[in-house]
């Protein structure tokens, strides 16, 4: 069995692992054992890093898996919506700059994200709408580059970021600074494609990361705490949540570049990345969802 970390009191049946089950069946011996290997090294030397440690502590209480991905080359590690399972990329993890601190930045990432889908904050779901898919997307981007980086910033720094203050300023910088980059762009145009299939108003290719594992399309649960950007204080409270139960925002509320988060044009400015004229499919989204509250305002429906 690939690495899955899991306790006695694991909660169970949170993740839907049908497509893990099927890979896992078929792998030979030999690559199982190489691969888990690989993953103990990486698991060990997180081990010694203070938030991955916290990460994967986590992990192994909710019933995570890990595994060693030998065909995606398009992404450096994936972790799937719903399924509780993180894959790490053999090519990724072979290129002269995965270094062992870049590693443990990417396996903390997509444990951040795993995260935030058991708490309930990433929802694709027509009725959220456009700008809080957007919205989401960024924050939730932002926060999990943020533990990443913390990782990779303490296992580069033995002496540095190990206070509790120390790490919470690391983050709360790192929060904020992901958004002078280009980074919430590229997110709002993925945004928008996924939108605009839901919708029905562009037939676009699939996102594809070249992975082993089929997509079997997950039983999802409903979101639990979906974020709620009308709510800023409540909104920044759930965010800056961390692996030890404290929270990076804390204390950076009023600041300019947490505030601008918030914009309620964030949805027009993070399109500029998506492919087949972004323009044309950002606007035609949001006159669809225009049109859909006027159909229910006169049918009197509160959705």
């Amino acid at each position: 069995m690939l690495f899955r970390g899991l306790s006695s009191s694991a909660p169970k049946g949170i993740w839907d692992q049908r497509s893990f089950d099927i890979f896992e069946a078929v792998l030979p011996e030999e690559r199982r054992d190489a691969d888990n290997r690989r993953l103990a090294e990486i698991f060990n030397y997180a081990a010694k890093v203070p938030v991955a440690a916290q990460a994967l502590e986590w992990a192994q209480a909710h019933d995570v898996r890990f595994f060693i991905d030998h065909k995606s080359k398009g992404t450096n590690a994936v972790y799937r919506q719903g399924m509780g399972i993180v894959s790490l990329s053999l090519y990724a993890l072979e290129q002269p700059d995965a270094t062992p601190p870049v590693v443990i930045n990417r396996l903390t990432h997509e444990i951040s994200h795993m995260w935030q889908d058991y708490e309930g904050w990433l929802a694709y779901d027509k009725k959220i709408g456009f700008s809080h898919l957007c919205m989401t997307t960024n924050v939730t981007e932002a926060a999990a580059s943020a533990f990443g980086g913390l990782a990779q910033a303490q296992a580069q720094n033995s002496d540095r970021y190990r206070t509790a203050d120390e790490a919470n300023n690391f983050l709360a910088a790192a929060f904020s600074g992901w958004f002078a980059t280009r980074l919430p762009q590229v997110y709002g145009g993925r945004a928008a494609r996924v939108t605009g299939q839901l919708y029905g108003l562009a037939k676009m290719n699939p996102f594809d990361n070249d992975t082993e594992i089929s997509a079997i399309r997950p039983r999802l649960r409903p979101p639990v705490h979906p974020l709620n950007f009308s709510d800023e204080i409540e909104t920044l409270r759930m965010i800056g949540k961390t692996f030890d139960g404290g929270n990076f925002l804390k204390g950076h509320e009023d600041e300019t570049a947490v505030r601008n988060i918030f914009d309620r044009d964030l949805a027009l400015r993070f399109h500029d990345s998506a492919r087949q004229k972004p323009d044309d499919l950002v606007l035609a989204i949001c006159q669809h969802e225009e049109q859909q509250a006027l159909r229910r305002q006169r049918a009197g429906l509160r959705y």
